[in-house]
């Protein structure tokens, strides 16, 4: 990574998180490795039912998530980091995939496939799922090889969701 990128987000978006996290949690720093750290949770919030950087207005649908058969697994860092791309992710997706304009949203974005509809409400949780990790092998790495070996489920970066979100959002979307 380029020195101009990392100062970019050391700066600018880990500064907007903590500016967050500063006005909506706590204006406590966190511990990584001993020493304080504006990026960092305290540990009062590691243990948390849900992380605390999600967005306020969607923690009722994410318990909702949770308490579902569709429920994901947080990353550790998802409860101590303000940059979780879990988190992130899950800020981003869960008010697009629950807005009644979520299909124009779709739509409206360059990867979207020409001949998708709508996504299909009446599946998954509204229409969507975090993760997939539905394999009973214990060597299994998931679809991306991307699982520990202590099978903690993850979620996809960012562009991978993104792709992976459109891509089960246009197959259902195409059941009969």
């Amino acid at each position: 990574m380029g020195e101009e990128y990392k100062d970019f987000q050391k700066k600018k978006i880990y500064g907007c998180l903590v500016d967050y996290k500063e006005r909506h949690i706590t204006r406590d720093s966190g511990k990584y490795k001993g020493e304080e750290n504006p990026w960092f949770l305290p540990e009062k919030y590691w243990d948390e039912e849900l992380p605390a950087m999600l967005y306020d207005g969607i923690r009722e649908t994410v318990k909702e998530i949770q308490n579902s058969e569709f429920k994901y697994t947080p990353h550790i860092f998802a409860f101590k980091h303000v940059a979780s791309s879990q988190t992130a992710c899950v800020n981003l997706f869960v008010p697009i995939m629950e807005s009644e304009s979520v299909n124009d949203i779709l739509k409206s974005i360059e990867a979207c496939p020409k001949d998708f509809k709508c996504v299909a409400k009446e599946q998954l949780f509204h229409g969507y799922r975090f993760e997939f990790w539905d394999s009973t092998d214990e060597k299994s790495k998931g679809l991306l090889g991307d699982h520990s070996k202590r099978r903690v489920r993850t979620v996809m970066w960012p562009s991978h969701t993104t792709i992976q979100m459109m891509n089960f959002a246009y197959g259902l979307s195409n059941i009969n």
